[in-house]
């Protein structure tokens, strides 16, 4: 079953969703496109069936967010939500991660690019622990510091089957670094990291590095304006040693030195799948 453009305020919509539950829907709803009339919010995009949901680069309000917590809170059969870019406030998450706290099947969770921040962490660290097959986790640009950060990694602790992982833009420092190098030691899979800006500096990257040392998979690996200074640069020159697949490696706006620079060139002398490099 699909359906054309549905011209209807959010709140419409949603109400319509929150009474079928994901799973009894024959097919998919397609092209749902959310009007700005009520939500004033730039038009997006509402892609939902049996494993998907999502609203992205819009504008969710607590209001919303209530609406949006009814549908999700039916559909315990969920595989992929996408809220990322929807400037989702404090409150407005816990709403949402409270409605997915019966929900064990996620895969993909993304709500990347919103201002979350640390009063969240525990509602959203509750709905991961819940989720121990997830392969994607996006939560960059989220205003989360260290005490949210640490809270987050301890419910992945579990999770051994991610693929994406991503806490870039996020103050979380060197402290939280070895809770997220934990989680990465369990997930040897691993093809995507995004650790740019999150404050790590050199001790923070050792461990992050060490989290590492046994994965080979890594095609994207950034880790730019992080203080990075040549004392880390054996652990990272180890790392990308072991992932021969290696795409994307940005180092830049770091602290490296002639001797740093070096080691990590030294290792990447085997990688020949490399396009794109930022020192």
């Amino acid at each position: 079953w699909r359906s054309g453009p549905y011209e209807a305020s959010w709140r419409q919509l949603l109400k319509a969703l929150r009474e079928v539950s994901l799973f009894q829907l024959a097919g998919r709803l397609e092209g749902l496109l959310l009007p700005s009339a009520e939500s004033s919010a730039k038009e997006g995009e509402l892609l939902q069936s049996s494993q998907v949901f999502s609203i992205t680069e819009s504008s969710i309000g607590e209001k919303e967010a209530n609406d949006i917590a009814d549908v999700l809170c039916h559909n315990t059969e969920l595989q992929e939500l996408y809220l990322y870019n929807n400037k989702i406030q404090t409150a407005s998450a816990i709403k949402i991660a409270k409605a997915l706290q019966n929900t064990s099947t996620l895969t993909k969770f993304s709500v990347g690019a919103n201002n979350i921040g640390d009063g969240a962490a525990d509602d959203i660290a509750i709905v991961l622990s819940h989720n121990i097959q997830l392969q994607e986790l996006h939560l960059h640009n989220n205003n989360f510091r260290t005490a949210g950060a640490i809270k987050i990694a301890r419910a992945l602790q579990n999770t051994s089957m991610l693929t994406k992982f991503s806490v870039g833009g996020n103050n979380i420092g060197a402290k939280a670094a070895g809770y997220i190098a934990n989680v990465l030691a369990h997930n040897m899979q691993l093809q995507e990291l995004y650790l740019h800006n999150t404050n790590l500096q050199t001790a923070g990257a050792i461990k992050i590095a060490q989290g590492l040392q046994n994965t080979s998979t890594l095609t994207i690996f950034t880790i730019g304006g992080n203080d990075i200074g040549d004392e880390a640069a054996d652990e990272i020159a180890e790392v990308l040693s072991h992932n021969t697949v290696l795409q994307e490696l940005h180092l830049n706006n770091n602290n490296w030195q002639t001797a740093g620079i070096m080691k990590i060139k030294r290792a990447l002398q085997n990688i020949s799948t490399l396009k794109t490099l930022q020192w």
